[in-house]
C-alpha cells in the first residue's frame, strides 16, 4: 500500500479486520510511558468501532440492476502502524471505511484508500468492482485455460496469457452485442 502511494496510485483495497492502523491526528498517548503525541495502533475493526460507529453516513449506491439503495457507512481516517520510527508528518493517511450491517451489528468488509477526497459512494463503486473481479478470474481460469502454462519459458507464458486475454475479450465483446 505505501508502494502504490509513493509511485502515486490510487487504490481502493480489501483488508483484514486485525490490521494495525492508528488515527490520523494528534492523540494524546493512552499510555504515559510512549511519548505525548504519540498514537496507539488499534485494529481496522476496533478503530472503526471507536471512532464512527455511532455515526454512520448514509450513501446511495446503485446496483447491478440499475436501482438505487441507500447503504450506511462507517469511515474514518487513519494511518498504517509503522514498525520503523518516521515522524507522523511524514506518513501518509488512508481512508478506511466499511458498509455498517444494523441488523448483525457487524461491518461487512473493510476497505483501506488513498483516494481520501473522493466521495464515499464513488469509492463503494471501486470496491464493488472486486466482485466481478472473482467472477472473472474463474471464467478465464475455467474456460479459457488461465493456469494452463505450466513449463512454459517466459515469452510462451506471455503469449499464452495475451491469447487468454483476447479471447475473453472477444467472447465478452460478442455477447453484447447479441
Amino acid at each position: 500500500m505505501r508502494g502504490l502511494t509513493r509511485r502515486r496510485h490510487g487504490f481502493v483495497i480489501a483488508v483484514p479486520r486485525r490490521l494495525p492502523v492508528e488515527p490520523h491526528g494528534p492523540v494524546a498517548a493512552a499510555n504515559p510511558r510512549t511519548a505525548p503525541g504519540a498514537a496507539v495502533p488499534q485494529t481496522a475493526e476496533r478503530m472503526l468501532w471507536s471512532r464512527s460507529v455511532r455515526r454512520p453516513h448514509t450513501a446511495v449506491v446503485g446496483s447491478a440492476a440499475g436501482r438505487q439503495r441507500h447503504v450506511r457507512i462507517v469511515s474514518c481516517l487513519v494511518r498504517l502502524s509503522s514498525a520503523r520510527e518516521e515522524p507522523l508528518s511524514s506518513r501518509t493517511f488512508y481512508r478506511l471505511f466499511a458498509r455498517w450491517v444494523p441488523d448483525q451489528q457487524r461491518f461487512d468488509r473493510m476497505w483501506l484508500t488513498n483516494l481520501v477526497d473522493h466521495r464515499i459512494d464513488e469509492l463503494l463503486a471501486l470496491a464493488a468492482l472486486q466482485t466481478g473481479t472473482d467472477a472473472t478470474v474463474t471464467t478465464l481460469e475455467e474456460d479459457f485455460g488461465l493456469c494452463d502454462f505450466e513449463g512454459r519459458s517466459f515469452p510462451g507464458w506471455h503469449h499464452h496469457m495475451t491469447l487468454v486475454s483476447a479471447a475473453y475479450a472477444y467472447g465478452r465483446l460478442g455477447r453484447e452485442e447479441d
